[in-house]
């Protein structure tokens, strides 16, 4: 085993805003360079920040990364190693395509060999404390609308079932505060997550065209794509040489379109940087992929700027956005904002066959006032600073009591981490230990009981008690120190 490299740990050119990444990039390259090789030690983390003058957390972000994708490995009193599994990336890119995907015949659906996303428990909530949300200033714009609407007539009430008034201070508010540039052509509200999806790709899609799914865990989107009849590519936009295997991919294939959440991918919760968004819609551009950009956490940016959607870069039309009004409530996240060009929206608008139907147009005109009065905005301050702070103490927790048995990316958007826990454990049966201790294990409505193994978790803290997650990590320590022959 080598001790020494023939290159020098300081990363050239390190942008501190963006270090994290590039420190990944620095030793895939090394790794794919066979600069380093299966079972070479890596810098600690705070040898490698101190070399490059960049934050500890910024080195443990991107040895998580790479030790989630099996790039590097650690080893308990050991340190951390190129993983001999790196060997098995390192592939041209030619062979990305042959190697990963089959095609079936009936349908015309094309699905990975292996399982798109590891089996994982989701614990915990992935929406925010409703504690949170100003009802009281709510409903007395509800009452105003509702004593309003007695006195219009026919004619005026139908008229606001077009929406227009909401619209219009969705215009200005994602103009004023997210930077969109849109104008009422380019903008509609949809009632239902579902309507809004089947519309989007019903629009632009033909069956037989090729789409990348990135998504993961979502049996809706895998639904509205088969009955439209497209061929499905899935590939998981957590992987380290994502942008590089979907150039491939546009290269070998004629894809029509890719769905994706940049912000938030669910369940890993991975965020792409600046550069990652610019990259995608360069190569958009060059290969004319229309991209389909999904967003339900867009209020829960935890840097400290705002997260730009790609739809506020310079695409030239081919990204469309579709995003939540809000997770305040079920009914602003039921809302769906659908920006996208004129000729498409166009195309949507003709689709709308059930536009007065399930409206609650007193509800909506209240949610404009909430928007016009800047209630919402104040209630959106507020929710980040308590993410905010919710993430870091669940952060110290996991730290203090857990640390040597999981790894992690510290999340920058949404609310939730993607926990992995070490192979060596099963996390279904650590669970049930825990329950068995009269732990109750707050498991999210939309868990789902994979058969086999686990070992990765997503955990929400949306609504976040400190003492009841100090006290699941205590015993959760207690087990595995049990299994490892410790306790």
């Amino acid at each position: 085993m080598r001790k020494t490299y023939p290159f020098n740990w300081s990363i050239p050119q390190l942008d501190k805003k963006r270090c994290s990444k590039q420190i990944e990039e620095f030793i895939i390259f090394n790794i794919t360079a066979k600069n380093l090789r299966a079972g070479d030690p890596i810098p600690g983390y705070r040898t490698l920040a101190e070399i490059n003058g960049v934050g500890l957390n910024s080195v443990r972000r991107a040895y998580a990364r790479l030790i989630r994708s099996r790039w590097l490995d650690t080893r308990e009193g050991s340190g951390t190693f190129v993983s001999s599994r790196s060997l098995e990336q390192n592939v041209y890119p030619e062979r990305i395509f042959n190697e990963e995907f089959i095609v079936h015949s009936q349908p015309s659906i094309y699905e990975k060999k292996h399982k798109d996303t590891p089996p994982f428990a989701f614990v915990g909530t992935d929406f925010p404390n409703p504690f949170l949300f100003p009802e009281d200033r709510f409903f007395k714009y509800c009452h105003k609308h509702r004593v309003g609407s007695a006195k219009i007539s026919q004619s005026e009430l139908l008229t606001a079932y077009g929406g227009n008034y909401l619209r219009q201070v969705l215009i200005e508010d994602m103009n004023k505060h997210r930077g969109f540039g849109v104008n009422s052509d380019i903008l509609r509200v949809i009632n239902g997550r579902e309507e809004g999806l089947r519309r989007v790709f019903k629009s632009l899609l033909m069956p037989g065209d090729m789409v990348i799914n990135t998504g993961a865990y979502d049996p809706l989107i895998d639904l509205i794509l088969t009955d439209i009849g497209v061929a499905v590519l899935r590939l998981r936009s957590i992987h380290p040489e994502f942008l590089t295997r979907l150039e491939s991919l546009f290269v070998e294939l004629k894809i029509k379109a890719i769905y994706i959440r940049p912000q938030c991918s669910f369940p890993e919760n991975y965020t792409f940087s600046v550069s990652d968004c610019k990259h995608l819609i360069d190569l958009a551009k060059r290969y004319n992929v229309n991209i389909i950009e999904e967003d339900d956490d867009h209020e829960f940016w935890l840097s400290n700027v705002p997260y730009k959607a790609l739809a506020c870069y310079d695409h030239g039309g081919l990204v469309i956005y579709l995003g939540a009004l809000s997770k305040a409530r079920s009914d602003m996240q039921s809302l769906r904002l659908v920006v996208a060009s004129g000729y498409l929206i166009k195309r949507m608008d003709s689709f709308a066959e059930t536009a007065f139907e399930n409206r609650n147009v007193i509800e909506e005109k209240a949610f404009a006032d909430l928007i016009l009065n800047g209630d919402l905005e104040e209630y959106r301050r507020n929710v980040r600073l308590t993410a905010r702070k919710n993430r870091d103490a669940l952060d110290m927790i996991l730290q203090n009591y857990l640390g040597e048995y999981i790894n992690y990316v510290l999340p920058l958007h949404g609310l939730t981490f993607w926990l992995h826990f070490a192979d060596r454990f099963d996390l279904n049966q650590v669970l049930k230990d825990l329950e068995s201790m009269n732990i109750t294990v707050p498991y999210h409505p939309r868990h789902k009981q994979f058969k086999g193994k686990c070992n990765d978790m997503l955990l929400g803290y949306g609504a976040f008690d400190i003492n009841e997650a100090e006290a699941a990590a205590k015993m959760l320590e207690v087990i595995l120190k049990r299994y490892d022959g410790k306790g």
